[in-house]
């Protein structure tokens, strides 16, 4: 049996098949940029937006640290904060309520096999003033005051109904 080497013809490509490969090559190659430059924004504003946000009225504040994240936020008319926090690293991690005085009003420990947290405390009950809750890990400490007051109800005149 004997082997024959095939000629090999070359492709010709008419102008109007180069244009339809260059414009659909083109298209892929713009929609995989966009996509790719639309995930990139994408990351970079929502970390941005995490990274600078601050504890205003009813607002979340997220603080990163090495060791874990919080999150913290006044439940709406509410008397209640919630407070989260998610780890980075398998480390014990230790919230604290504490008063003026500097008295542990609450302590929770998260273990190192806990990566997150979230509790709702209810502050209804505590007296006017500022309260600190710490959250360490090892060497690393962070704490944020909540002040409580009581605001002094306005008189207002008595209003006069009649019927004529």
């Amino acid at each position: 049996m004997s082997l024959r080497r095939s000629t090999s013809k070359s492709l010709t490509l008419t102008p109007k098949l180069k244009s339809t490969i260059t414009y659909n090559y083109l298209q892929f190659l713009n929609n995989t940029i966009m996509k790719k430059l639309f995930k990139t924004l994408a990351v970079v504003l929502l970390t941005s937006a995490t990274a600078f946000a601050s504890v205003t009225d009813d607002k979340m504040a997220i603080k990163e640290i090495d060791t874990f994240a919080i999150g913290m936020y006044k439940l709406k008319n509410t008397s209640k904060i919630r407070l989260m926090l998610d780890k980075f690293r398998s480390s014990a991690v230790s919230v604290i309520l504490l008063d003026e005085s500097g008295n542990i009003l609450h302590r929770d420990f998260i273990t190192k096999k806990q990566m997150d947290y979230s509790k709702t405390f209810d502050l209804s009950r505590l007296t006017d003033g500022t309260y600190t809750f710490v959250i360490e890990s090892g060497t690393e400490k962070e704490t944020r005051d909540v002040v409580i007051e009581t605001k002094e109800p306005v008189p207002t005149d008595s209003r006069k109904l009649t019927i004529e």
